[in-house]
């Protein structure tokens, strides 16, 4: 499409044609393809929000991130996905003009917002798995609700300021966004440099903290006494391959779109068919690849969202052993060590307060007989009468995802 509005030659016409070409077989997989990723980003991103609304236990900085991010797939897919398979179907230059409007105002807003969730949630984890004492006294829910507003501020001028500035881009000869140089100075060009220069310093930023929760995941592996554990079955790296997963799958198909966008978009000449096909397989990766992944790796593969949405479709949650059994078991244990296995009889009952449920009583009753040969004048009877009384209390351990059972007012349990 020529500047000014001007009508374009027979030339173009007929390289737009050729480029907007599209077999009714491919139109129809990449339009099955294009509904699925959009069913599962946003029907998964919508879940995600709704069980952090509904279900308390899952009300943690952590999971506020992830919700964060689950509104930018939501945002990002919902608006480029059903303008992608209206593109499709009309295959008409008015429709690659609307995509082309859609990724300026879109685009660049969503991924600069998503890049500073990540590097939040590389932060929480670096805390998580490095200081994990310090951990609540880091992260805590007022610091990340400030870090999501800063970050949705900043993405807001990086990504609409250049649209604001110069309006919003037009078409080329070859279907493609029209962006101005990267050596101008209109600030439009400049707002872009930056978001480059922010992509960049932030993608290194949360290379570093992956760095030093790798050095962590290594010392783990040292205090291994059996010397049989590999470094991906350490806790460090268990937790970080996640994040370092959707790192790498967004950063390659960022990378590999703007590549191709920038290839197509310097030939002065009409572009090849397979370079045209690149670009569009590129595009629909960047779409869909990353959203889809974000919830299912982040989140649904954590026990805490599989218990609630066990609980949401009413099946029965596989609940952790209590550890009150345990507690009696050692009990017994140790009082029987105190005198010979034959001659221990040990009675153990348990009995439930009718006022306080989750209150449990143990009691332990041992009778200690004395042999008829001895001649020292000791009592022919010992009786030990041990008596606990715990009410279990849910704790959370650091920035693990499991729940402990302590007993209040005792430091030393085993003993």
């Amino acid at each position: 499409m020529a500047e000014g509005g001007s009508r374009p030659s027979v030339e173009d016409r007929t390289n737009q044609l050729n480029i907007l070409a599209i077999s009714s077989l491919s139109r129809d997989l990449q339009t099955v393809y294009l509904v699925i990723a959009l069913v599962v980003s946003v029907g998964c991103g919508l879940l995600l929000i709704f069980l952090v609304w509904k279900k308390q236990y899952l009300q943690k900085p952590s999971h506020y991130l992830r919700c964060n991010l689950a509104v930018d797939d939501i945002i990002f897919t919902g608006g480029l996905i059903p303008i992608q398979i209206h593109r499709l179907f009309q295959q008409d230059v008015e429709s690659e003009q609307l995509l082309c409007s859609a990724k300026a105002l879109l685009l660049a807003a969503c991924l600069v917002s998503m890049l500073g969730t990540y590097l939040m949630m590389a932060v929480e984890l670096y805390y998580c798995i490095c200081h994990p004492l310090h951990y609540h006294g880091k992260v805590t829910t007022k610091r990340v609700l400030y870090g999501i507003l800063a970050s949705r501020v900043i993405s807001l001028i990086l990504g609409l300021g250049p649209v604001v500035f110069s309006g919003l881009p037009n078409l080329n000869a070859n279907l493609q966004c029209e962006l101005e140089p990267a050596n101008s100075a209109s600030v439009a060009a400049i707002l872009r440099t930056i978001v480059l220069f922010v992509s960049v310093l932030v993608g290194f930023t949360i290379l570093i903290l992956y760095y030093f929760v790798l050095k962590e995941a290594r010392k783990q592996q040292a205090r291994d006494e059996s010397r049989n554990m590999w470094i991906f079955q350490t806790k460090a790296f268990r937790k970080m391959a996640p994040h370092a997963i959707i790192l790498a799958v967004s950063g390659a198909t960022s990378f590999f779109q703007v590549a191709m966008v920038r290839n197509v978009i310097s030939m002065d000449e009409k572009a090849s068919h397979s370079m045209i096909v690149t670009e569009r397989v590129a595009t629909l990766l960047q779409f869909t690849l990353s959203s889809m992944a974000n919830p299912i790796i982040y989140s649904f593969r954590l026990p805490e969202f599989r218990k609630a949405c066990e609980e949401l479709c009413g099946l029965p949650t596989s609940l952790p052993v209590a550890s009150n059994v345990r507690r009696k078991q050692d009990m017994n244990t140790t009082v029987c060590s105190l005198t010979q296995a034959s001659s221990c009889p040990v009675t153990s009952r348990e009995t439930v307060n009718g006022t306080l449920p989750n209150q449990i009583t143990a009691q332990a009753e041992i009778e200690i007989k004395q042999a008829p040969s001895c001649t020292y004048g000791r009592p022919k009877e010992i009786a030990i009468r041990a008596e606990v009384r715990a009410a279990p209390t849910h704790v959370s351990a650091g920035c693990d995802d499991t729940v402990l059972e302590t007993i209040p007012g005792q430091t030393n349990v085993n003993a």
